[in-house]
């Protein structure tokens, strides 16, 4: 409803010319548009793209799509099925998710974890595409919205067009082959991305969910992600397995497991771990989120890397930039036991994913074998039940004696 003019004035006609419109077009537009407006968001420039963008439009306005099935310009609709919680699928599915594929509550909740993910359709054998086709998904859907073409080779990218969105977010050949480092991009969370990056990941299947590769299990703790509880289950109720994995390839023995924070991998983040120990801490519960901060408390993460909140946490507890690249010896809040935490204090321990058996106020007097539950006001409570009692029972004898 813009005459030219008033466009110009507000600098918008460069963008408009860029698609094919100039001043009589437009004048004229619904009987005569350009060329290029009656084609579809695929057939235009990268440039062309941005400078759509400018004018407010995305893939799914611009070929007029279903917004609820495309967002904001996918050029599949998304599969809605994979990014509902494992708890929330039908069990009859689940178990095929699970024998079929290799899928875990874990793997399944934190999106773009599972082995099976790092698979083309191509790769599939029929029962594994059988799986996914109960999910509402194919080979187009599954390599974008799931692989995001990551099996490809750089030169399949080139044949299918997908290298142009993988460079405009900083990748090049080598990077790809491993023989240069990932961009920037790959370590920027979804909101931080630029609007260029935004739209390339975006033509790549990406989402916030995906990109940010979000944990949709259920986190109903003080924690910021949901506690590992494998993690701190006792060394004799792990299966044989589970002790094996822990023992052989994270070289945990049973004491450095029950007593919290003494093995020496725990001292490492999980970009420290070698490529054949992640699968397995992924075994054991873990990925990268709940490794760094669960068993290693964010302390082999640089100062300056550490997320706005867990700063702040760490502010909180006494630590500073200079203090927290040291190993030895941790702020006076650290000597204090669990229970004589003030709220401010308690809460930020939570944020670095402490509580009482691996807080180190504590010792090693709680741990795995001889905590009572997992809520350590719990276990002083019951503590004190369990004093109470033995006392009088004590009484009791004591008194017997004289009777």
């Amino acid at each position: 409803s813009f005459s030219w003019k008033q466009l110009y004035t507000l600098e918008l006609t460069p963008y408009l010319q860029s698609l094919g419109w100039d001043m009589h077009s437009w004048n004229a537009q619904y009987s005569d548009p350009p060329m290029v407006r009656r084609g579809k968001w695929r057939d235009l420039t990268v440039d062309q793209q941005r400078d759509a963008t400018q004018l407010c439009y995305y893939k799914s306005s611009y070929d007029r799509l279903d917004v609820s099935l495309f967002g904001p310009g996918y050029a599949i609709a998304k599969p809605s099925d994979r990014f509902v919680p494992w708890e929330d699928i039908d069990e009859t599915l689940r178990v095929q998710l699970e024998q079929s594929m290799g899928y875990t509550e874990l793997t399944w909740n934190v999106l773009r974890l599972a082995p099976v993910e790092q698979k083309g359709w191509f790769e599939f054998m029929y029962y594994e595409k059988d799986t996914a086709t109960a999910l509402g998904l194919d080979d187009a859907s599954w390599n974008c919205w799931i692989n995001h073409y990551d099996s490809y080779g750089w030169s399949d990218l080139v044949k299918k067009g997908h290298d142009t969105h993988y460079v405009g977010l900083g990748w090049s050949e080598e990077a790809w082959d491993g023989a240069a480092d990932p961009p920037a991009s790959e370590g920027t969370s979804w909101k931080d991305l630029t609007e260029v990056e935004l739209m390339h990941a975006i033509a790549l299947c990406y989402a916030g969910e995906n990109w940010d590769r979000i944990d949709m299990t259920r986190n109903d703790g003080p924690f910021p992600f949901s506690k590992p509880i494998l993690r701190y289950t006792v060394w004799d109720e792990l299966s044989d397995e589970q002790q094996l994995s822990a023992a052989n390839v994270l070289l945990y023995e049973e004491g450095t497991w029950n007593d919290v924070g003494r093995a020496d991998i725990e001292k490492r983040a999980w970009d420290d771990l070698t490529e054949y120990q992640k699968p397995y801490a992924v075994q054991l519960g873990l990925y990268q989120r709940t490794w760094d901060c669960f068993q290693n408390h964010y302390r082999a993460t640089k100062w300056d890397e550490l997320s706005e909140d867990v700063s702040n946490a760490a502010i909180t507890l006494g630590w500073d930039t200079d203090s927290w690249s040291r190993w030895s010896g941790e702020p006076a809040v650290y000597g204090k036991k669990w229970g004589q935490l003030d709220g401010n204090e308690r809460s930020a321990a939570y944020d670095l994913c402490h509580f009482g058996v691996t807080w180190p106020g504590n010792g090693f007097s709680i741990n795995l074998a001889n905590q009572y539950g997992n809520d350590p006001l719990e276990n002083d409570a019951n503590r004190l039940v369990l004093r109470s009692i033995l006392q009088v029972i004590l009484a009791i004898s004591v008194a017997g004696l004289f009777v």
